[in-house]
């Protein structure tokens, strides 16, 4: 499974999981980084544990940013998604990583609607 960044959107995360003090990657151009992974037709929005996470899984997906944010409140972040986005179905994950077997594997918190370009990552 391979990892391609796209562009992005609102709802509450599940019980349990924080995204207070998670990164996120951003080009200048103002977007966060959005991925797909097929098979699956969703967008995904990855937040990270630290940066050595987001910087080792970005490197090996091949994506570009330009800078790292992080998220002060997770449910601000969440409910504010709908404004750098437009209505298609999204998923947050927290921490994806590659396995030996070079597939994807993550923390799953919420699916969302969301718009945007995709990219091919290999």
């Amino acid at each position: 499974m391979s990892m391609k960044p796209a562009a992005t959107f609102g709802i509450a995360v599940k019980a349990g999981v924080t995204l207070d003090g998670k990164l996120i990657a951003w080009r200048n151009s103002g977007s966060m980084v959005l991925f797909t992974m097929e098979p699956s037709p969703h967008l995904y929005v990855a937040c990270f544990s630290t940066k050595e996470n987001l910087e080792k899984t970005l490197t090996r997906s091949r994506t570009q940013w330009d800078t790292i944010k992080q998220i002060t409140n997770g449910n601000e972040f969440v409910d504010n998604l709908p404004r750098f986005l437009g209505p298609q179905e999204i998923k947050i994950i927290i921490d994806p990583w590659y396995t030996p077997e070079n597939t994807v594997r993550y923390t799953a918190v919420e699916r969302l609607p969301i718009i945007g370009k995709v990219e091919q990552l290999n």
